[in-house]
């Protein structure tokens, strides 16, 4: 099985299975959290006995009360109508919403119709779910078939034609007739729309995301989507105990806490990442001292907490994200964490993912493991006395490296001693008014305390340490 499957999907070896197996819960979660985005059309000319023309579309954009919405042209016969609202009825329905709502349309070329609905104050959808480099051999599926919120059966993309056009081919059970207009998503988000399907095993077209964009470029209100986490793990919500009898006592006592989901950076920022950030900011002379370790994917260090919310807020300015950060009179940091941006995790968020989630037994460490062996965590104990690379290392449940050892990581929060005592049960984002700033996961000159999912540390934001860098996180909601 795992051999055939590996063949099919090009995915080689015996790993093809285990991969394979990921990659479908992935998809599988994305299209139930985009069907928000999905509309259902129905399109009737003004004349007698005029056939009925129904299919999907999916909301692009948002402004002034309206929504945006692309879709297949020729599956309503738009291109062969005088559009006017005198000659063709158009109405959209939003996933669970039983309202049918009349659309006005805009006609584009490669075949893209671009329809406008007065109904911004009913409809929640997702902006960030936009993959804009899909890949060959890339497993795809769609949301919508047959007046139905459902995906109709999955392809696998064989041919990239230019960054326009995406081929793919369905599987044995693939993607049906009728789905033009629907987007084709991956396990990474929306990929571009359905133009043409072929039915079992068929070959199939769909026009890119970001021949989409580019088409209503022209149009910036029209087309608002952006990647979906931008390369960072997502944590889905849940409920866990933080802390640990194990803990020195400013970890006591154990609490609940409940936090909602969110992204995480997979790796600790690196220095070609923050170099980067230097550069471009016109601040070379800044650039941190490296010890001599060298750079690249060596992650920053000598960052203070302060330069940690300034690169936090200048990524989110450059991808088009909201600030998180905004900075008082008196220089004081204010977070809303309301806002869609990068910021640094709060010590709950790092915590729940350093342990890989709401399990009942919490590892010990990062990795996901209770005993320190081999080369998984860079420590005092591997000797190796200087950071390695923000990939080496072994990942915990959420595919996160280094979050035992390698550097310490700046979290968001104050640090209170006695803050657990008195800690929020949902979404807690530390004390007011402290000095100390909290750091998680020990270095490479930690001893294995220090590496517990549950130990914490003080420094003051204001210093930079060769031992401490930092990962971003940002909403996921």
């Amino acid at each position: 099985m795992a051999v055939a499957l590996g063949k099919y999907f090009g995915i080689p070896g015996l790993l093809s299975l285990v991969l394979l197996t990921q990659l479908q819960a992935q998809l599988n979660a994305k299209l139930e959290e985009l069907k928000s985005n999905v509309v259902y059309i129905e399109a009737v000319p003004k004349e007698n006995n005029a056939e009925l023309k129904d299919g999907f579309g999916f909301i692009t954009g948002e402004q002034g009360g309206l929504i945006y919405i692309v879709t297949a042209a020729h599956t309503f016969d738009f291109s062969n109508l005088d559009l006017s609202l005198k000659e063709i009825n158009i109405s959209v329905q939003f996933f669970q919403s039983a309202a049918r709502l009349p659309a006005q349309v805009k006609i584009f070329p490669n075949d893209l119709a671009l329809l406008s609905v007065n109904a911004n104050a009913m409809v929640k959808w997702k902006k960030d779910c936009a993959d804009f480099s899909p890949k060959v051999d890339q497993v795809v599926s769609v949301i919508g078939a047959k007046k139905a919120w459902m995906s109709p059966g999955q392809g696998r993309i064989t041919l990239m034609r230019t960054s326009d056009f995406i081929t793919f081919t369905n599987n044995a059970d693939g993607i049906i007739r009728g789905t033009s207009g629907a987007p084709l998503i991956n396990e990474k988000g929306i990929i571009g729309m359905v133009m043409e399907t072929e039915g079992s095993g068929g070959i199939s077209e769909a026009l890119s995301l970001t021949r989409i964009r580019d088409l209503l470029n022209e149009y910036p209100a029209n087309f608002a989507l952006k990647p979906d986490g931008a390369g960072l793990v997502y944590i889905a919500k849940g409920v866990f105990d933080m802390g640990s009898s194990q803990a020195d006592p400013d970890a006591r006592p154990i609490h609940s806490v409940e936090l909602s989901h969110f992204y995480i950076m997979p790796h600790e920022v690196s220095f070609e990442e923050y170099d980067d950030y230097c550069i471009k900011t016109m601040q070379e002379g800044k650039r941190p001292k490296d010890k001599g370790w060298g750079r690249g994917k060596k992650p920053a260090i000598n960052v203070s907490w302060f330069d940690a919310i300034d690169y936090c807020n200048w990524l989110s300015e450059r991808t088009l994200l909201e600030n998180v950060y905004s900075i008082g009179k008196d220089g004081e940091v204010i977070a809303d964490f309301s806002k869609n941006g990068y910021r640094l995790p709060t010590e709950a968020e790092w915590e729940y993912a350093a342990q890989g989630g709401a399990q009942k037994r919490k590892p010990i460490y990062g990795n996901g493991k209770d005993e320190l062996s081999g080369r998984g965590i860079n420590y005092a104990g591997l000797s190796l006395k200087q950071t390695w690379n923000v990939d080496e290392g072994e990942t915990n449940a959420y595919g996160l490296r280094n979050m035992s050892g390698n550097v310490a990581e700046w979290c968001w929060d104050n640090y209170g001693f006695d803050y657990y005592k008195n800690s929020k049960p949902q979404n807690p984002t530390g004390p007011i008014q402290i000095k100390n700033r909290v750091v998680r996961g020990g270095a490479f000159d930690s001893q294995s305390k220090v590496l517990r999912v549950f130990a914490r540390e003080k420094k003051l934001g204001r210093f930079p340490y060769p031992n401490i860098g930092f990962r971003m996180a940002r909403n996921a909601e």
